[in-house]
């Protein structure tokens, strides 16, 4: 039999049914406890309240001190309330979360040479930015693609800046596409030296690197960070400088440096080398067995097969612009499938603790994932 959670609480208010006292009186006499039970123990007894069967409709006497029984009553009332006000409270944080929604614009930011700004959500889908010497227009894609004016533009730079859940994609001058992940920022020239190509990356990018050439030699392509830098000579690969230094090769090949951003490129040792579907982080080379885990940000999707909790958390926290905090006894949990990226928090989450038992506590902006201590359905 399945028993109303919020019998003892009546019991203790004297609005028990004769039956449902009885129940409780020889649940509590089956024990035969002197001494104050220990919590743990209590709730044991708790449970076992599920499968008692009443044989006999007669009262039997207690051996607990008046006191004892007392007490321990409250404290069984209090466990039970907990569990009876768990889901209440489980369910008004998922409804808080249910705010956290999937960006509708891409939060990203345009900054030009003179540190003027753009908001390029302003920047409609054929539309055209006139600066002095060049013009961005927005492609149907979504893309930013530069038109020059002036071949001596090279000198100038600009940078494009994303803030949580933002992502935006642009075609370089030399017809290199980037995509920028939310939380990023790329720096680049507006158009190319003739001998060489370099960008400055903060946070996620993924390149698709055209091949150029001068005088029948490939132009190199870099792209640098604040710790390493990346040699390319035309390839798709993916870039990640924000917890981890990390860099996954699609096709082609790449080598990598260790080395501040502001060392030129011919001062760097370039000695570790990647071929197709290889990953490169913690200071080694492994194979990777799913492309999609590294680049689903920009298909639109949270990659979970295979993937630790703690990595689906970091890319949750980035797109919805909240920080979350994983307890460590479920940190590690494997999850598998995907999630489509325009769905709300409360709705990934409701996902999630399908299958592994979460708690949620959402406090002063932050959310706290705890494993589930609900001993009770």
């Amino acid at each position: 039999m399945n028993f109303d959670k919020t019998i003892l609480y009546r019991y203790t208010r004297g609005q028990c049914t004769p039956y449902e006292k009885l129940l409780v009186e020889s649940w509590i006499d089956q024990y035969k406890l002197h001494d104050e039970p220990h919590p743990k123990d209590m709730l044991n007894m708790l449970q076992s309240l599920d499968k008692k069967v009443i044989q006999s409709p007669k009262v039997r006497r207690f051996n607990w001190k008046p006191i004892s029984l007392v007490a321990s009553i409250l404290l069984i009332v209090g466990i039970t309330y907990y569990f009876i006000s768990y889901k209440q409270q489980s369910a008004y944080v998922l409804g808080q979360l249910a705010k956290y929604k999937s960006p509708k614009s891409s939060n990203a930011v345009l900054v030009l040479e003179n540190l003027q700004e753009y908001n390029l959500d302003s920047l409609s889908q054929g539309d055209t930015l006139y600066c002095k010497d060049y013009l961005i227009t927005r492609l149907t894609g979504g893309e930013l693609q530069y038109i020059l004016h002036d071949p001596k533009a090279e000198s100038l730079m600009n940078t494009v800046r994303t803030s949580q859940g933002g992502m935006v994609s642009l075609v370089l001058s030399d017809g290199t596409k980037l995509w920028l992940n939310a939380n990023s920022e790329v720096t680049y020239p507006i158009r190319f030296k003739e001998n060489l190509r370099e960008v400055k990356l903060k946070g996620e990018g993924y390149f698709e690197v055209a091949q150029v050439s001068n005088k029948r030699h490939r132009v190199p392509f870099y792209v640098r960070g604040d710790r390493e830098s990346i040699s390319v000579l035309g390839t798709k690969f993916n870039v990640n400088y924000s917890s981890a230094e990390e860099t996954f090769l699609l096709e082609g090949k790449v080598a990598i440096a260790k080395g501040s951003a502001e060392i030129p490129v011919d001062d760097l040792e370039f000695n570790v080398e990647l071929v197709d579907n290889q990953v490169y982080s913690d200071s080694s080379v492994q194979p990777a067995s799913d492309l999609s885990q590294y680049i689903d940000w920009k298909d639109g999707f949270f990659y979970l097969s295979e993937q630790p909790l703690h990595r689906i958390v970091e890319k949750l926290s980035s797109w919805y612009g909240i920080s979350i905090e994983v307890d460590p006894s479920i940190s590690e949990s494997i999850l598998f499938g995907r999630i489509s990226r325009k769905k709300s928090l409360k709705e990934v989450l409701e996902v999630l603790s399908a299958v592994i038992p979460m708690e949620f506590e959402l406090n002063k902006g932050k959310l706290y994932l705890r494993e589930s201590k609900h001993l009770i359905n």
